[in-house]
């Protein structure tokens, strides 16, 4: 076993910046960012400063401004240690460590961890009389002079003389205090430096709003734009914000604070939290802050809200009687789906699961906002009844609805895993299978036809080793305009998605709903291909296209696969007194002609309407056989169309847009009646 070696100095953030910043991409770079501006809000809830500054630079370096009451610079007696040294390279030193702390920045590990990580950083502290200079490069203090290192990237803290060749102290003569940090985050510890704007904004307008009277300003450097966020009464602006003309409630606000600890042996700490809530017939949010910080992951307050508001709601229907017979629970769910929230609670002792700080567990902050809030909800129901059977009944509708969607939920995950298997063999009623244990998935082909004499022509003259072969029994439904529970009901579509036995791929706009069902398993898959194989007259070609919506929208794998097939069969019969000659299409059907006529041989010209009209060996030879497929079997490649034009096509032909599509038949097509299309 080799020796053990341990990290030192910049090397600690540098070469484990995922374990301080939670990743090495964009989201570890926009936390050091965050992590600086958290130091400059910490002043602002300790009473100094109301204002800070953030610019995005061209080069992609950062500068934070607040005019606080600056960062501590210079030599501390008690740490034998400059301010600047502990605040900058030693991690896990600050100044909120004390019982009575409420700040973002806890463990005092933002900006040092921020400046181990970045390119350059320089730092400027005003104070009432002095302005104090320090610079750093790749993670590491610098002489003031010579822009050199002065020591060794290690552990030890700077001496007095170390320090003084670092740190530039002057006179304070532009009458301010506060804090400049200008930095530029190192593309050699992250994959992405470029902060979004937009990511910027809408961190710091929710910093805005918990953190009422601060004004932040952010000015992008590349676009010359200002951006300012100010809430002067905090969350209950931001909530009125968010919402619209659609509120059923008036805005709710409530605030309480605390003392208590986590367990018997535990410190006991001080608690507060604020909380504004509207209910919304459209928008539903919730938010949860925690010593400014935004818990993402929830924990405590977003426990303790879910229990107090389901607690108060339920108690209130059942009350006032208005729940059904045998009706169950409201769950928070039905609550949820109307509810506007934003709580922001500060205590002076806080349990974070980690650095990035997106969750708490503090028992104690659990319980007490439990209690309170249904405590508050509960008078608030009883002074303003009128608005609580608003808020209740419509709760009752979001509940009755959820139930029903619920039991069709539970109905579909049922037809899927029925469906989402790989078995061996199927007892469909429509369904011909191959043989299964006698061929392998790849060489499998499933013929899919529209109907039963169609299917009976195809059973009679396939290779029913590797060949399949389902008539569809009913309409197959317009699937571009239908959900997934409209499309299990279509009795069609239910029986190929068995047959196929993968399942299928859930549409975006409805993968919420079924997140908990896995669907899609392509590993289930029993037939390699598909081969679509209708009538060639006008109704054959609408199955056609029914079908390859079908697949477009619930299971676009096996198109972008390969896997699936029209297949089209002869539509002209031409014979003569020696000869039978089949064309597929009017082309081919020209050139035999011509040729006939050339050398004055007579002929008749019979179609096929339809598969039925086959025989046996005439099916299997201009159709089915090896030979045949070659030219028969159409694959649909799905992946040489650009995305956009493909969905165009479909929306035009399977949409709901009447217009376009008239317009689509109007430009492509002859001999259509206009009017008699929906």
């Amino acid at each position: 076993m080799a020796d053990l070696k341990r990290l030192k100095g910049s090397e600690r953030v540098r070469k484990r910046v995922s374990v301080m910043m939670g990743s090495d991409d964009i989201r570890g770079c926009q936390h050091t960012l965050f992590e600086i501006v958290s130091n400059s809000i910490d002043r602002h809830r300790k009473g100094f400063g109301d204002y800070i500054k953030v610019i995005k630079h061209e080069d992609l370096s950062y500068t934070i401004i607040d005019h606080a009451d600056g960062l501590p610079m210079d030599w501390n007696e008690k740490e034998h240690a400059y301010n600047w040294d502990l605040a900058l390279k030693v991690l896990y030193a600050g100044d909120n460590y004390d019982a009575n702390s409420t700040a973002l920045g806890l463990n005092g590990l933002g900006l040092c961890s921020s400046q181990y990580a970045s390119e350059f950083m320089e730092v400027i502290s005003y104070k009432e009389d002095k302005k104090y200079t320090v610079k750093c490069k790749k993670g590491r203090p610098i002489d003031k002079e010579t822009g050199e290192f002065i020591c060794e990237d290690d552990d030890n803290l700077f001496t007095k003389e170390q320090g003084n060749r670092v740190l530039l102290v002057e006179s304070n003569t532009e009458n301010k205090t506060g804090t400049y940090i200008h930095y530029k985050p190192d593309l050699e510890v992250f994959t992405n430096i470029d902060i979004s704007i937009d990511w910027i904004n809408d961190k710091l307008d929710k910093q805005s709003m918990v953190n009422k009277g601060l004004k932040i300003e952010i000015y992008d450097e590349k676009e010359d734009r200002l951006y300012t966020h100010f809430y002067e009464s905090g969350i209950k602006d931001y909530i009125k914000t968010i919402s619209n003309d659609n509120n059923f409630s008036d805005v709710i606000y409530f605030t309480d604070k605390g003392k208590g600890r986590d367990k018997a042996d535990k410190p006991e700490y001080d608690y507060n939290y604020e909380i504004a809530l509207v209910f919304n017939n459209e928008i539903n949010r919730l938010e949860y802050y925690h010593n400014s910080s935004e818990l993402l992951q929830g924990g405590s307050t977003s426990d303790a809200i879910s229990l107090a508001f389901t607690y108060a709601i339920n108690e209130y229907a059942k009350n006032n009687n208005v729940f059904n017979k045998n009706e169950s629970k409201i769950k928070f769910t039905d609550i949820q789906d109307s509810l506007i929230c934003v709580i922001s609670s500060f205590s002076t002792m806080t349990s974070y699961a980690n650095q990035t700080k997106l969750s708490i567990d503090n028992k104690f902050i659990k319980d007490f906002t439990n209690q309170s809030l249904k405590e508050k909800l509960k008078l608030y129901f009883i002074e303003n009844k009128l608005e609580a059977d608003r808020i209740v009944n419509q709760i009752l509708i979001n509940k009755r609805a959820n139930d029903k969607a619920e039991k069709s939920k539970i109905e579909i995950r049922n037809k899927l895993q029925q469906s989402n298997k790989k078995g061996l063999s199927l007892k469909i009623e429509g369904l011909k299978d191959c043989d299964m244990r006698n061929s392998q998935l790849e060489e499998r082909i499933l013929l899919v036809d529209e109907g039963v004499s169609p299917n009976s022509t195809i059973i009679k003259s396939f290779d029913g080793r590797i060949m399949g072969a389902m008539g569809l029994r009913g309409r197959f439904i317009n699937s571009l305009k239908s959900s997934v529970t409209d499309v299990l009901k279509n009795v069609p579509a239910h029986t190929l998605i068995t047959a196929l036995g993968c399942g299928i791929e859930i549409p975006y706009e409805e993968r919420k709903i079924f997140k908990d069902i896995q669907t899609f398993n392509l590993d289930n898959l029993r037939y390699g291909s598909v081969g679509i194989l209708c009538d060639a007259d006008a109704f054959g070609k609408g199955i056609n296209l029914a079908l390859i919506t079908f697949f477009y929208k619930f299971i676009p794998t096996l198109l972008k696969q390969g896997r699936v097939f029209l297949v089209k069969s002869p539509r002209f019969c031409i014979t003569t007194k020696k000869d039978t000659f089949y064309a597929y299409d009017e082309n081919e059907k020209n050139t035999i002609i011509q040729d006939l006529q050339s050398k004055g041989i007579k002929y008749d010209i019979g179609i096929k309407k339809g598969l039925g009209e086959f025989n046996t060996d005439e099916f299997w030879t201009y159709v089915l056989s090896p030979e045949a497929r070659e030219k028969t079997f159409i694959q649909l490649d799905y992946n040489t169309v650009e995305e956009d034009i493909i969905k165009y096509y479909f929306d035009a032909l399977m949409g709901e847009n009447i217009d376009e599509r008239k317009k689509y038949i109007r430009e492509h097509i002859t001999n259509v009646d206009l009017n008699e299309l929906d």
